[in-house]
């Protein structure tokens, strides 16, 4: 028995057209660029006549942005992916900026036709705010990524933040890819990787040093200093010239231990060298404060015993 082949509903036939009329015109757009690019050419590409594509496009702009709206959701999928197979902040940062850099190379008409549309869009309020709504979606994908980094590392961004950075990661992708159009060597392949990863790098220095600041050093040196402040105001009899040493050396074991401190997570990226320093830092500072209450009178001193 021949079998029968079931009939597209007027949906799925409409969804047919839109899909062939959306392929041809991504080759035509890549090969005559958007200017040059007619509706008659993608209309007879795709096999239809000019009015199958004014049933489904208000205009080149609308088709355009329909075809802009497939490659934004492809490339953002993509880099959601690479950034959650990431094993390290580095793998992160470096798999979607890589994978922009290689599609740039395997996509050569895509860049040019992106700038030939930009210009026309910002020329068109109602163009100009579908574009700007489709890019948004890059943005706001940058900016979960960043708010997810600034997680793993334990920091807690700004309100805004993240948008504002997202748009700055969005702006030097673009960046790379007009200097890379202008001058390929210019651009090495691992540029825009480096640059993110760099970014993320420092973005983890600062959450250590804020953790590592906010935390045992700046306690220590607090208790440090309110011991020796106190122990000045207990015992006016104290000469103010001697009181006022201790307090010095006390601040400057605080400075020192801080110094250290910083200099631990920075160049060591080490914070449990950090909280030994700090810990080490306040030992000083109560061993001085007490040995400055004793002379105030204000401890017992043991007494010797021969």
């Amino acid at each position: 028995m021949p079998s029968t082949r079931r009939r597209l509903s007027r949906q799925e036939k409409q969804a047919q057209t839109r899909a062939r009329l959306l392929d041809a015109a991504e080759l035509v757009f890549a090969e005559r660029g958007f200017f040059a690019a007619s509706l008659d050419e993608i209309a007879v590409r795709a096999g239809f006549s000019i009015g199958a594509v004014y049933s489904n496009f208000e205009s080149k702009g609308d088709l355009f942005l329909a075809l802009f709206e497939e490659h934004v959701a492809r490339q953002v999928h993509d880099y959601l992916e690479l950034f959650a197979a990431g094993d390290t902040l580095d793998e992160q940062a470096r798999g979607g900026a890589d994978r922009w850099m290689r599609y740039l190379d395997e996509h050569p008409d895509f860049f040019p036709l992106f700038l030939e549309f930009a210009a026309c869009a910002a020329r068109e309020p109602r163009m100009r705010d579908a574009f700007a709504a489709r890019l948004g979606a890059f943005r706001a994908a940058f900016a979960g990524m960043i708010e997810r980094g600034a997680a793993d590392l334990g920091m807690e961004l700004p309100d805004g933040a993240a948008d504002q950075l997202g748009v700055v990661v969005n702006a030097l992708g673009n960046g790379l890819a007009l200097e890379r159009l202008a001058d390929p060597t210019a651009v090495p392949d691992e540029l825009f990787g480096s640059v993110l990863a760099l970014f993320f790098d420092a973005l983890g220095l600062l959450g250590m040093l804020r953790g590592s600041l906010s935390g045992s050093t700046l306690t220590a040196g607090a208790l440090g200093l309110v011991g020796s402040l106190f122990a000045f105001s207990i015992r006016p009899k104290i000469a103010k010239a001697q009181a006022w040493r201790f307090v010095l050396i006390l601040l400057g074991i605080l400075v020192a231990a801080a110094v250290a401190n910083i200099l631990a997570v920075i160049f060591l990226r080490n914070l449990a060298l950090a909280g030994t320093i700090s810990i080490g830092g306040f030992v000083l500072e109560f061993i001085i404060g007490s040995r400055l209450l004793k002379r105030a009178g204000y401890l017992p001193v043991r007494a010797t015993t021969r």
